[in-house]
């Protein structure tokens, strides 16, 4: 080829900029070319090595217009393989994940790949989007909208949701924290319309989930989806009413790299197709309620303050015995009765506690010194097993022999402390040994299946008792005769500055399994918060509560954004020094995490206490402006620094 024609076919190409949306890719945009311009927003099929991925247009030029550049790169472009005529994501959907992507300060690739579950990702070119139906815009309800009150209750009422929506052919989207939520809700929510009822969630085969995405995607009659945020991805037209269900629950919370909240998501994106939102729970946020009392937010029905059933019986875990002395008994004897009780009559019973093992903690009876891994100084749990008992790291998972001794003072004279699942399950054998017994934490329970198992044969045997931390309340699916807390003190030993709050939705939960009063023991019968359950009314907890994150700065009157980072000893001063100069405009707190060493690493927390109105609103509300140069400052660091926004915790 001459040089006249070669140029000549050089000019007719065009530099393509992707964002790619695939994992294990850490570059924010990749540069291909084509022989056609491709607009921004469009999606494209293409490669990285030898994997297909899929990827986000951010606009094309004349490769004319590039040539200097691109003859200086140390690389060869590859070419655009194909351009999606009809993508199987809705442009809505796209903006969407770019304002939470915003709000988290996080790239768009990352928010991308977070949002839309990999085996879309993967088989996008065999997605069906001919019944991509357009949202009549007209007649939608922007509404947003809470919805407080009992289960029951919210399940009639959603049975009416449902019913009003068909009428006005509109689709209904369900979103559940968990797997096993969105199991249970779609099992309930099905009878009497399994035609035009889905439910799509990420432990589905690729097979199953496909076959589900192309039948919500023919199906002409609106249908009701009930599955995780994710799946909102699924490019359905008609949703007239997205509904946040069991809004109050962590587990909207991303646990990697990005750190989304899914409830965030789930408004940004009902308000880009103009839908009706609900964000719905036994007791919302704390945060929720502050929106509400600020006309951010409507009501779909007065919201209930109370807690619904018998009032808690709250009883003391310290019993006299002789004299004055008083002996630490985990089964307290109100305890005792009422298992019995319950026993007698052939029902079940389910005793909470926070910690799994025998014991969370152990500690020298001679010098106080607690007992720790010596790799990443978290203390070591004592767990039993088949051939005897063994101390393990909660944190990198070594091992150690149950005849360790004192790092301290090399004393054998060692005491465990706490209180466990296994400890508490070998107290209750020991009181009633012909009695089965179940346990359900995460040392018992590694997959959902094992849970379900555990449960099943819970519920299956009269006359049971299980023994669970928070995991078992994911499959605990029906009542049980009575609940018990063994361990409501170590409750407040969560490090975190919304436990109040998860403290009530936690009593909350554990009350509603049972028709029988929810049993408390606790050390401090006069803690305040006891006061406000056993009154039932939560007024009076959720006004001094919004009271004292006032006070404190902490969300909702704040936007927190957490900055973490792992340095060798010798580099932490100078990266604490680096953000303090960085951050100086705004604020920033910066300290040790409170955290074990992990590896030789020390771990370094900046907090920022940013105005909701330079960060937050301006997305949500439309209301303030957006703070570009702290967004900037943000997304500017390496990726050794991990960014939270208002995490679930400060530590």
């Amino acid at each position: 080829m001459n040089t006249k024609c070669r140029y000549a076919t050089l000019y007719v190409m065009h530099i393509v900029t992707i964002i790619p949306i695939a994992r294990g890719i850490f570059k924010e945009e990749l540069t291909y070319f084509s022989s056609e311009p491709i607009e921004p927003g469009r999606l494209v099929i293409t490669s990285v090595r030898t994997k297909k991925i899929i990827g986000l247009s951010t606009g094309s030029e004349p490769l004319a217009d590039a040539k200097s550049r691109i003859k200086s790169s140390a690389f060869h472009l590859k070419k655009i393989e194909k351009i999606l005529e009809h993508p199987p994501f809705s442009p809505t959907f796209i903006c969407a994940v770019k304002s939470i992507a915003k709000i988290h300060a996080a790239s768009l690739s990352s928010a991308l790949t977070a949002l839309i579950p990999t085996i879309f990702l993967e088989a996008c070119e065999k997605l069906s989007a001919s019944m991509l139906l357009e949202n009549e815009k007209k007649n939608i309800s922007k509404e947003k909208l809470i919805f407080q009150a009992a289960y029951e209750e919210r399940l009639e009422s959603y049975r009416m949701e449902i019913r009003q929506s068909f009428a006005r052919k509109k689709s209904i989207f369900f979103v559940l924290p968990t797997i096993h939520e969105a199991t249970r809700f779609h099992e309930i929510l099905k009878k009497g319309v399994e035609d035009n009822a889905y439910l799509v969630h990420g432990e589905f085969s690729k097979k199953k989930l496909l076959e589900s995405y192309e039948a919500i995607m023919k199906n002409l009659h609106p249908v009701i989806i009930v599955g995780t945020a994710p799946f909102l991805s699924i490019p359905r037209g008609d949703l007239g009413t997205i509904i946040v269900e069991r809004e109050s629950s962590s587990s909207y919370k991303t646990i990697s790299r990005p750190f989304i909240d899914l409830r965030l998501f789930a408004e940004l994106f009902a308000s880009e197709i103009e839908s009706r939102l609900i964000l719905a729970d036994t007791l919302v946020r704390a945060e929720t309620i502050e929106r509400y009392n600020e006309h951010e937010l409507s009501e779909l029905a007065l919201p209930s303050f109370r807690l619904h059933g018998a009032r808690p019986i709250i009883v003391p875990t310290n019993i006299k015995t002789d004299g004055e002395k008083k002996e630490f008994r985990i089964i307290s004897d109100e305890s005792k009765r009422l298992v019995e009780d319950v026993v007698k009559n052939g029902q079940n019973i389910f005793l909470f506690t926070l910690r799994k093992g025998l014991a969370p903690s152990t500690v020298c009876n001679d010098c106080s010194t607690t007992v720790l891994c010596d790799t990443c100084t978290a203390p070591l749990i004592l767990f039993k097993k088949d051939n005897g008992s063994t101390y393990r790291c909660p944190m990198c998972k070594k091992i150690y022999n149950p005849k360790t001794r004192c790092k301290n003072c090399g004393s054998w004279n060692l005491t465990t402390l706490g209180i466990g699942t296994e400890n508490t399950a070998e107290a209750v054998k020991k009181l009633f040994p012909d009695i089965s017994i179940f346990i359900i934490d995460a040392e018992k329970v590694k997959t959902r299946a094992q849970g379900k198992k555990i449960a099943e044969q819970f519920y299956k045997t009269k006359g049971a008792i299980l023994v669970g931390t928070e995991l078992a309340l994911s499959h605990l699916n029906e009542k049980v005769g009575a609940v018990a807390i063994i361990s409501f003190d170590s409750l407040f030993s969560l490090p975190s500055f919304r436990i109040g709050e998860k403290i009530v939705q936690l009593v909350a939960i554990l009350q509603a399994l049972s028709d029988m009063p929810l049993l408390i023991q606790t050390k401090n019968p006069e803690e305040q918060i006891l006061g406000y359950l056993h009154s039932g009314n939560l007024t009076d907890f959720y006004r001094g509560e919004l009271h004292d994150r006032k006070m404190l700065n902490y969300p909702p009157f704040s936007t927190l954004i957490k900055v973490t980072v792992k340095t060798k000893p010798f580099d932490t001063i100078a990266v604490k020094d680096n953000l303090a100069k960085i951050f100086a405009n705004y604020a920033p707190d910066i300290i040790p995490a409170g955290i074990p060493k992990i590896k030789g690493f020390d771990t370094t927390l900046m907090i920022l206490k940013i105005k909701p109105e330079t960060w937050q609103k301006p997305i949500l509300a439309g209301t303030g402006t957006f703070d570009t140069t702290l967004s900037d400052l943000l997304t500017s660091l390496p990726p050794s620094f991990q960014i939270e926004v208002n995490p679930e915790n400060l530590f």
